[in-house]
C-alpha cells in the first residue's frame, strides 16, 4: 500500500512536472512572437493619410500620382497603392519624413494592388471645351486643351469618356526591348488575366506601373503614347477591345472609327495585330486583332499600337 500510494504521488508530480514544462514552452514561443511583432513594428516605415489613418507599409516609392508600398518586407508581396492626394506625410524608419504635396491626380487607385473595382479619377479641371465634351458622342472629334486630337469611342454617361489619338505610329514597335524571352519582365502591379470588361484608365495605371519597374525606354509602345502627352497611354485590354471590336464593330478599315479618324484628318487604323498594356505573364502580353478579337503576342514582338486618353 505504501508503494502504491508512493507511485500515484510521483505520477502526480511527474503530471505537473510536465504541465508546466508545456507551460513554459507556450510561454516562451509567445514571448518570442511578441519580440519579432516589436522588431517588425520598429522596421517599418509609416504612411499617414489626411484623414488621421496610418498605414504601416515597406518598400515605399513615391510616384507622379500615387504613393506604392508592400505591406511585407518580401519582394513577391503585392505593390499596393494609394492617390497621392489622400497621404499627408511618410515616416520613414530611419527618422526622415517625406511630406506630401497634394497633387490633382489624374489617375487613382484604391488602397490595395489594381483591383476589379478600380475606379477612374478624372481631373478636375476640363481637359478640352466643355461644350465640346457635353457635345461628344461616338466617333467625333475631340481638341484637348494641349492641342492633341482624338476620335471618341466610349462614353460612360456621366460625361466622361475614352478616345484614340489620331495618328498611328508607323512603325511598328514591341512591348519591352528585349531581345529574347528570356529578358522580358512580369510587371508586379499588372494583373495577368485576359479581362475584356472595359474599365477607365486601367491603361494608364498599367502603363505607370511598367515605366516605373522598367524604365520608359525599356517599353517602346508606351513610350510612344507617352511622348504625345502624359495624359495619353497604351489601353489595357478592355480599353483597346472596346475600340476595336465593340466601337469600330470588327470591321477594321471599314468601321465607324476609322471613318472617322480619316475624315479628321487622322491615320486609319491598319495593323493587324495592336498591343495592349495587359500582360499574360511574364514573356506575352494580349494583342486585339483589328477584327479577329483577343490573343496574345510576345513582348519582344513588333506590332501596331495605339494611344488612348480620358476626358
Amino acid at each position: 500500500m505504501f508503494f502504491l500510494s508512493l507511485l500515484i504521488i510521483s505520477k502526480g508530480i511527474s503530471m505537473n512536472l510536465m504541465n508546466s514544462f508545456k507551460w513554459l514552452k507556450k510561454f516562451l514561443f509567445i514571448t518570442a512572437l511578441l519580440v519579432c511583432s516589436v522588431t517588425v513594428t520598429i522596421a517599418q516605415d509609416l504612411i499617414v493619410k489626411q484623414d488621421g489613418e496610418t498605414i504601416k507599409a515597406y518598400r515605399i516609392d513615391v510616384g507622379n500620382n500615387a504613393v506604392y508600398y508592400r505591406i511585407e518586407d518580401n519582394e513577391k508581396a503585392p505593390i499596393m497603392a494609394i492617390a497621392k492626394s489622400e497621404v499627408l506625410i511618410i515616416k520613414m524608419q530611419n527618422g526622415s519624413k517625406i511630406i506630401i504635396d497634394e497633387v490633382e491626380s489624374e489617375i487613382v487607385v484604391k488602397n490595395d494592388v489594381v483591383q476589379e473595382e478600380y475606379l477612374p479619377h478624372f481631373p478636375e479641371k476640363p481637359v478640352a471645351d466643355p461644350e465640346m465634351i457635353a457635345r461628344a458622342e461616338i466617333g467625333s472629334l475631340i481638341e484637348f486643351n494641349d492641342g492633341s486630337k482624338g476620335i471618341v469611342f466610349y462614353l460612360d454617361g456621366n460625361g466622361h469618356g475614352l478616345a484614340v489619338y489620331l495618328y498611328e505610329e508607323k512603325n511598328l514597335m514591341n512591348w519591352q526591348s528585349a531581345a529574347t524571352w528570356r529578358g522580358c519582365v512580369d510587371v508586379e502591379a499588372i494583373k495577368n488575366e485576359r479581362k475584356t470588361e472595359i474599365q477607365m484608365g486601367l491603361g494608364a495605371v498599367y502603363s505607370d506601373a511598367a515605366i516605373r519597374q522598367l524604365g520608359l525606354e525599356e517599353v517602346p509602345a508606351i513610350r510612344w503614347c507617352r511622348s504625345i502627352g502624359k495624359d495619353w497611354y497604351l489601353p489595357s485590354l478592355g480599353e483597346l477591345y472596346e475600340l476595336l471590336v465593340v466601337a469600330n464593330l470588327s470591321k477594321g478599315v471599314f468601321g465607324p472609327i476609322n471613318k472617322a479618324l480619316k475624315d479628321a484628318g487622322g491615320n486609319k487604323m491598319l495593323g493587324e495585330l495592336y498591343l495592349s498594356s495587359s500582360e499574360e505573364d511574364n514573356t506575352n502580353v494580349f494583342v486585339v486583332h483589328k477584327t479577329d478579337g483577343v490573343s496574345v503576342a510576345k513582348k519582344y514582338n513588333r506590332h501596331s499600337c495605339r494611344a488612348v486618353r480620358m476626358f
